[in-house]
């Protein structure tokens, strides 16, 4: 009942805001990962059922920016949105010598000096805090400033048809089962873009289950794959990538395929962060310990973290796996570990704040559709041909230590240890363990004999007494059979 209440309230304030409020929203409207359900579903709406803007003002629009020749060759336009955003808003109809229905996207009159009003006053407070040394635990001021400096892009429908077409060009040549809209240059101007109508669900209905639609797994992970890869090759082979993937800007068919909508924004990357990013994600589907350090290569700064938590940020940034504890954490939880509250993003580049938010965006999709599927598996091979292609030659990892495991692989080897001996390996027995820095047997042993009540609670909270007391004898079994076995 509390969190009906809160996410009604939420999204009222929204609907009444507006502007780049609602471009914000968008980000945590697919986070089901850690918002209750009844905010995911209020806030639903900010993908494409935004408040429309009125009949009568739309006709206008079309009046004002078509001549005569071009409106006569219009018909049965639908005066009602098929789906209304933050910026704009569309209408299906026909027209002449254009096979199928079409789409015209009306840009929403006062949108786009709203939307710089609103960055510009979240851009003073933000600017504000940091003189007053209220800091944040990320760098809100590059973020607001990479929004500040991509945002007004999409108010800029020649530019948005020019990339539709040269994405969809590239997209289409690539991938049989991947669709992007045409544009129709002679119906379009300043204020209207016009384009061919594209068969499909929106993902935002198909998750809210308000769609028809039914697919089955298998169908579902073939869907999420053909999206990981699209966007690996954008980035690598094109360097320039639809970055805006929420739902309401992807249709999902019945058979599963896969269009994109939506290319008003779009980012162009330079060489040298498809370079670093290449590496990195290299590094990532490697499983290197090192990954962490890479981050700084993208002009990434982690402040107050150790380098396994370094290195789990890179995941949570760069890959789209849940399989970490801390990709599931809730960051607004009480109960968030210290070692978590303490960390900062210090510095996060503008340009490579849009790849984050992209990665962000997909793995809320992922997590909505319960896939658990790793980015880095689909792009690396992108990656590293993009390395060979620039003649920069992907580093062959040392061996590693056993103090040199990535953290995924260390608790898989607890997770192992635990099963063999009966006792609950799951995710929710084990995150505790991962929080509060225990990564091997030893540690665990180490924290029984220290004593440390207050710490073993946080540890073993989803344990019984009866498991905690067989984990105990087990340790010390082991420590006289084998010295404490050290399985990392």
């Amino acid at each position: 009942m509390r969190h009906h209440w809160g996410a009604e309230k939420c999204a009222d304030m929204l609907q009444k805001l507006s502007g780049f409020y609602l471009k914000v929203a968008q980000v945590f409207a697919t986070k089901q990962d850690f918002l209750p359900k009844q905010y995911i579903r209020k806030l639903a709406f900010v993908f494409e059922s935004c408040e429309p803007v009125s009949p009568t003002e739309v006709r206008r629009i079309i009046d004002s920016n078509m001549s005569s020749s071009i409106r006569k060759q219009l018909s049965n336009v639908d005066y009602s949105p098929i789906a209304s955003a933050t910026i704009a808003q569309v209408h299906r109809g026909t027209m002449v010598g254009v096979e199928g229905d079409i789409v015209l996207k009306i840009k929403r009159p006062g949108s786009e000096n709203l939307m710089k009003l609103d960055m510009s006053n979240m851009l003073l407070v933000s600017k504000i805090l940091d003189s007053l040394n209220i800091r944040l635990p990320f760098d809100h001021i590059s973020v607001l400033l990479e929004y500040q400096n991509e945002i007004p892009k999409e108010f800029d429908f020649h530019r948005e048809r020019t990339m539709m077409d040269l994405l969809g060009t590239s997209i289409r040549s690539k991938f049989e089962c991947i669709n992007v809209p045409s544009s129709l240059p002679t119906a379009s101007s300043n204020d209207i873009i016009a384009m061919t109508f594209m068969e499909g669900c929106s993902l935002s209905n198909f998750l809210s289950q308000e769609s028809r639609i039914e697919l089955g797994k298998t169908t579902l992970t073939a869907f999420a794959h053909s999206l990981l890869e699209v966007y690996a090759y954008q980035i690598f082979e094109l360097g320039i990538f639809q970055s805006d993937p929420h739902p309401g800007n992807i249709l999902i068919g019945r058979d599963g395929s896969l269009t994109l909508l939506d290319f008003g924004q779009v980012k162009v990357l330079s060489s040298s962060t498809r370079i670093a990013l290449a590496q990195l994600v290299v590094a990532l589907a490697r499983d290197s310990p090192y990954a962490g350090e890479l981050l700084t290569e993208l002009g990434i700064k982690v402040d107050n973290a150790h380098r396994h938590l370094k290195s789990t940020v890179a995941y949570i940034l760069f890959d789209t796996r849940m399989d970490l504890p801390e990709a599931r954490m809730n960051p607004f939880d009480d109960e968030l570990p210290l070692e978590i509250r303490q960390m900062k993003l210090s510095r996060i580049p503008q340009e490579t704040f849009m790849l984050v938010r992209v990665v962000a965006l997909l793995r809320g999709i992922l997590s909505s559709l319960n896939l658990d599927i790793h980015a880095r598996i689909f792009w690396a091979p992108y990656a590293e041909a993009f390395l060979r292609i620039n003649k920069i030659r992907v580093t062959k990892e040392p061996k590693r230590t056993a103090e040199q495991r990535n953290p995924h692989e260390q608790m898989t080897r607890i997770a192992d240890w635990m099963t063999a001996r009966e006792l609950p390996s799951t995710t929710k027995h084990l995150t505790p363990f991962a929080l509060a820095n225990i990564w091997s047997i030893e540690d665990l042993a180490a924290l029984f004999s220290s004593k440390d009540t207050k710490k073993m609670e946080k540890v073993l909270k989803f344990f019984s007494c009866e498991e905690r007391s067989k984990i105990q004898q087990n340790l010390i079994r082991s420590s006289a059979d084998a010295s404490c076995t050290k399985l990392v």
